[in-house]
């Protein structure tokens, strides 16, 4: 079943067809088409009208959907899975290297202080980074 909105001059209603020049940037029309359970010819829709990849289609039609990054023309779309990970992945990788780095018994630039006083630099150091990373993330609105 296919049921097609448009959203325009500030009300949004529900249409039978579907006009090309709605499908235009500078139209400042927006088109949702809702494809509940589609099939085949309705899947054409998506493919013919709006001009959407094969893969795209194929992935629209399964009813499993699987964690991805899919680069479109002008943007980069990121599931909010794959976005988590990344997240999660570069919060924790100063870390590691800096624990990599000065857990090797070789000669590395010191910071002010004794032996013991290195471990606390470097405590510091990442949790300024973490902080630093956690704050960007939300100001991008990412977490």
């Amino acid at each position: 079943m296919v049921t097609t909105f448009v959203h325009r001059g500030g009300k949004t209603e529900q249409v039978t067809s579907i006009e090309r020049v709605w499908l235009t940037p500078a139209s400042g029309i927006m088109v949702w088409v809702d494809l509940a359970a589609p099939s085949i010819p309705e899947s054409l829709i998506l493919s013919d009208t709006f001009k959407f990849h094969p893969l795209s289609v194929e992935d629209a039609m399964s009813a499993r959907q699987y964690p991805k990054a899919e680069a479109y023309d002008g943007y980069f779309y990121v599931n909010e899975v794959i976005k988590v990970l990344t997240v999660v992945a570069t919060i924790f990788m100063p870390p590691t290297l800096l624990a990599g780095l000065w857990g090797m018994n070789v000669a590395l630039p010191r910071f002010p202080g004794s032996d013991a006083a290195q471990f606390w630099w470097l405590t510091g150091a990442t949790v300024l980074m973490v902080v630093g990373m956690l704050g960007a993330f939300r100001r991008k609105r990412w977490i």
